[in-house]
Formats: structure tokens, C-alpha cells, sequence
């Protein structure tokens, strides 16, 4: 009778195991990437793997946000450079643009102009 009682705990544990393990890689496919997860050990396979899986999205999805504010701002600064402009008028909007894409309070480019700093 004790073997059986000690089969049925293993299967609650492990059908418990499984239903957090699904609840977790569920909210992983919905985006949910700071739910709290514990693997059962750290010879927990599937559970190992699935926070593996989440650093790896973490990853990709800070690598994309990056690549994404490179490309807006390389967009920003190239719409800029279009079209007839002085070179006073290019600079100043060329620093409030920087100014505003490197989130800073304020911003000065130096020419030289007949070897005096303007």
C-alpha cells in the first residue's frame, strides 16, 4: 500500500511540474519575459532549458530594440542631409536631432574656417 501511495505523490509532482513548466513557456510565447520561474533542480531538463530559452529571447529581443534605434536614427540624420540647406542651418538642425537621439541637454559642433574654431 506505502508503494502505492509513494507512485501516486510522484505523479502529482510530476503532473504539477508539467502544468508549471506549460504555464511558464506559455507566458514566454505570449512575450511575458520576467515571469518568476524555478527550475525543480538543476538536473531539471526541461525547466533548465526553458529559462535558457527565455535568456536567449531576452537577448534577441535587447539585440533588435538596438539595431531598431540605430536604423531610426541613421533615418533621422540621412532626411536631414536632403535638399539645399546653409552649412549653419544643416549644423543646427543636425545637433538638435542628435541632441534629441542621444536623449542630451545640449550640443556644439566646432568648423574650421581658415584656421579659426567657429
Amino acid at each position: 500500500h506505502d508503494e502505492l501511495s509513494e507512485m501516486a505523490l510522484a505523479l502529482k509532482k510530476l503532473s504539477n511540474s508539467l502544468k508549471v513548466n506549460a504555464e511558464f513557456a506559455l507566458n514566454i510565447g505570449k512575450g511575458k519575459l520576467d515571469e518568476k520561474y524555478n527550475p525543480l533542480s538543476d538536473s531539471d531538463v526541461l525547466g533548465n532549458a526553458l529559462l535558457q530559452m527565455r535568456k536567449n529571447l531576452l537577448e534577441l529581443r535587447n539585440t533588435n530594440e538596438r539595431n531598431q534605434w540605430m536604423q531610426t536614427s541613421i533615418v533621422r540624420i540621412s532626411e536631414l542631409l536632403q535638399g539645399e540647406k546653409t552649412i549653419t542651418d544643416l549644423g543646427n538642425q543636425l545637433l538638435i536631432s542628435l541632441a534629441a537621439i542621444l536623449d542630451i541637454q545640449i550640443a556644439t559642433i566646432f568648423s574650421n574656417n581658415n584656421e579659426v574654431l567657429v
